[in-house]
Order: C-alpha cells, then structure tokens, then sequence
C-alpha cells in the first residue's frame, strides 16, 4: 500500500506470478525450483502444491515472466473489487496457512500485503501437476453449504506467495521441550515492519495489561454456524469452542500471577516463531488493505477530523519498526499496539462512513489478536486457535453481508501523505544476534516492494530455552491446494 504521493513499482499494479511447485519430488528439485537451501539440507516432507515468488522485471504490457515449475497468478489487495472478496481471499489464505502448518509442518514466517494475493488464476501447465487429495473446504464452498467432497476441490479465493524465508516445522511440535528440536529457522525474528508480529518484533512476549486481557473462542449462532458445522462438522467446533461457564480462553487458561512476577516470567520463556505470529500478520495486512479501500460511488467525506484519523492510523502502521541493539529494545514501544485497544467508534473513525462495519469486524478481531497467549498456562491446545478465531469472525461478517457486499475501485487507494523520509529506522534488510552490533546483509528477498516495506529484518534471539507442549490441530489430515 502506498502513500499518495509515492511512485508505484510496476509489479505492485500487475499480475504478481508465483510458482506452484510439487515438492513430493526430490530434494534437489526443490532447490532447483527457487526454495530456500534449508529445505533441501533436510529430510523434505511432501509440501503439496505451494506457491513460490519469483522475480519480476516486467512492465504492466509486459507478460510475467516465467521460472522453473508451473505458474500460478494473482492480484494484489488493492484490486479488490468488493470488500467481500477481500474477505474471502484472507479466509482462504488463513485456511491454507494452517493447513501448510499441519499437514506439512511448513510455516511462513513473513505473512504481508505482498505475499497474499486474490483473484487466483491457473497457468496452463497447471494440468501437469498432481492434484492433491483432500482439500480444505475453502469459502466458497462454505457460504455455498458444500461438506468436504474429495472429488470436488474447492476454487481458492486467495493465494499465498513467497516461501522465501519460510521455515520447516519439524520436530518442533513433537517435542518442543527438547531445546534441539526447535529448528534454528524458528528462532530467528523476521518480517516485514508494518505486518510483523508484536511478539517477533521484540523476540519476548509483551507482558502489559493490556496483553493479558483474554477474550473466548467467538461462537457462531444461525446460519453462520449452520455453513460451518456442514463445511468442518460439529467436533471442529466443539473442538476450538470455550464452555461459557468454563475458565479456558482460546482452550488455554490465564495465568493468577502479579504482573510483575508474570514479567519475569514472560523473560524466562522461550522464544520462537509461532502459528499464531503469521495469524497477526495476516491480521495487520487485512487492516492496511480495507483502511485504504476506497468505497466505489461513495460521497466524499470533507470532514476534516476524518482524514486526520485516516493519517493517524496509517502513520501508526508505517511508522513501525524492527529495534535492533539491546538500548533500543529497552526503550522500545510499539505503535501499532494502540490502535488494537480501540473500541468500535475509534476504529469506525479512521474509514468511510459506508465501511462501519468492517472496522467493527477489524475491531472484534484485533480483541482476537491482542493478547499473549503464551504466556497462558497451559497455552490454548491448538496451535492454529487464532486462525479459527479470525475465520469464525470473518464468516459471520459475509453471512450478515451476502447480499450486500461494499463495492470498491480497484486500484485505488483512499488518499494520505505520511513523511518518512527522514526516519531511517525500518531501512535494511540484515541478519545480527540481539546480544551483538553487528549487521550482516542477507539477499534472500527477491521482489521490489515499496520503499517502506521491501525490509524484511531476521535477527537470531539470545535466549534459547524450553517451550511448552502444544498439540497438532484436529483436521490436520488436510492437504493444501496450489
């Protein structure tokens, strides 16, 4: 996303491509294809069908150009044509996201506005790949009243790109107390600035009041619940819902510990990339793109205190950044964490009257995204709990709005000037140990984005120590699409 008076990069308003890779083939063709080395330095388990970024030297006459493997194709958020269907391509993208994890022990670890793309598109060469057997029921399906039908696929209405700096789960979930089992991938803090995890930012786990308040599992009522339980069945449901009487939030319980003595013990733990971290992401991506959707035939708003939150909110989401040296981790505080604790009307102020329901849905599910659910004990069970939360408030939110979705101008952006130019904080892409200065460039991204978010930071945490047990989520039989 952009600020207006920025000079979009081609890519950004062309095809984005992305190659669909069948990694049931061997290492070396895995490595062949563009994946990063460490998937070939290890055993590799069958990815299914994923999508893979490959670099973009193209104009917007030009046709993409094409890598190894065969191709898949998408749109950028800003193309949204109805707030729905933006809607629709984060909800499949949360459910593939999860199923990578599960069923294929893959996690992304870089979830932003330019690795989820809409509109997917099949290459040609698509019929030389193998279909894959059992796929996730995506939205389409489930507003259609579809159960899972293994020889009917569901169509995808989002595609997730660049497995660049993607990461092997391997025995981490098996046993996770094992300080070896954890892969040094999923130490390491990594992301894009305005999208990445409160969590990996700081590589602890925020420990304030306003990160301890946990809210339960959403439930679903009517015809909302109706599509869910004939699309996943009844036991998905019971199986990530909380009992109203009960005390679990998410299935975890909160801790009774004094603040401080659950600050020491949040520094204790250890840290590394989570599930739900890439659930925040996609949180922050879904944000910035409805923020700066521009309704279609909607009355310009001249309502100055309007824009003046427009520029307020986008400044927080831009302004973040990636604190590299311990003085800076001391005295760091994150800007986006604000705007997660406001209530309806705060956030409704930011968007186009004809958008009050969305920031209402972006509202209940920053509730959703807030707290630190590590630092629960024991955590909630599933590792893929905010992806449910997420998706339940999404599904309910096209339910009420089926028939009347908000069009949009594809293309375009609600206007808004934020100077950056003088804040170099964020710039670089590059790799340091916490407890040490120096920077190391790293080239592993491979596409130009914007001129504040083409940074992509990994930094190695210093504490390494044990995690907690957490258990595989309960339809992790399922197979991704491509």
């Amino acid at each position: 996303m952009m600020s207006s008076n920025e000079q979009p990069h081609t890519p950004s308003f062309a095809p984005l491509q992305g190659a669909a890779l069948n990694v049931n083939e061997a290492p070396e063709v895995v490595q062949n294809s563009g994946m990063p080395s460490y998937f070939a330095d290890y055993p590799v388990k069958p990815v299914g069908l994923i999508s893979l970024t490959k670099s973009l030297e193209q104009t917007s006459t030009s046709p993409p150009r094409r890598g190894r493997g065969f191709s898949d194709f998408g749109m950028a958020l800003q193309y949204a044509k109805t707030v729905n269907d933006l809607l629709k391509a984060v909800y499949d993208v949360l459910e593939m996201h999860r199923t990578i994890a599960s069923r294929r022990e893959v996690l992304n670890r870089d979830m932003n506005i330019f690795n989820i793309l809409m509109y997917p598109q099949r290459s040609p060469t698509y019929r030389r790949a193998k279909e894959m057997d059992n796929m996730p029921l995506l939205i389409d399906a489930v507003l259609a009243g579809r159960s899972s039908d293994p020889d009917t696929p569901s169509t995808p209405r989002g595609l997730m790109i660049d497995f660049d700096h993607s990461a092997l789960l391997g025995h981490a979930k098996a046993n996770p107390r094992i300080h070896d089992a954890i892969r040094r991938e999923l130490k390491h803090r990594i992301g894009t600035p305005t999208y990445i995890a409160r969590a990996v930012t700081i590589a602890t786990f925020p420990c304030k009041l306003e990160h301890l308040y946990y809210l339960r599992m959403p439930t679903l009522d009517g015809k909302a619940k109706e599509l869910y339980t004939q699309a996943y069945g009844q036991m998905r449901y019971d199986q990530y819902t909380d009992d109203l009487e009960g005390p679990t939030r998410h299935g975890g319980l909160p801790r009774r510990d004094k603040l401080k003595d659950l600050q020491k013990i949040a520094k204790t733990m250890p840290v590394f990339h989570r599930w739900e971290y890439d659930a925040e992401s996609v949180f922050w991506t879904m944000y910035a793109a409805l923020l700066r959707a521009q309704p279609r035939n909607a009355e310009e708003v001249p309502d100055v205190v309007v824009s003046l939150n427009l520029k307020t909110v986008w400044g927080r989401l831009k302004a973040h950044t990636i604190p590299d040296a311990p003085g800076e981790l001391a005295s760091y505080n994150d800007s986006r964490q604000h705007l997660l604790g406001f209530d309806e009307d705060q956030f409704a102020a930011a968007f186009h009257p004809t958008m009050r329901d969305v920031a209402i849905l972006l509202q209940r599910i920053a509730e959703q995204v807030s707290p630190t659910y590590a630092l629960m004990d024991p955590p909630p069970p599933f590792e893929d709990h905010l992806h449910e939360a997420m998706q339940r408030l999404i599904l309910e939110y096209l339910v009420d709005h089926e028939q009347s979705p908000i069009p949009l101008v594809p293309g375009v952006l609600r206007s808004v000037e934020i100077d950056l130019k003088n804040d170099s904080r964020g710039l670089g892409t590059h790799e340091s140990p916490l407890q040490d200065l120096t920077v190391e460039a790293n080239t592993g991204s491979k596409r130009p984005r914007e001129e504040n978010d083409s940074f992509t930071r990994r930094v190695l945490p210093k504490r390494e120590a044990r995690s907690p047990s957490r258990r595989r989520c309960p339809h992790s039989q399922r197979v991704v699409p491509g």
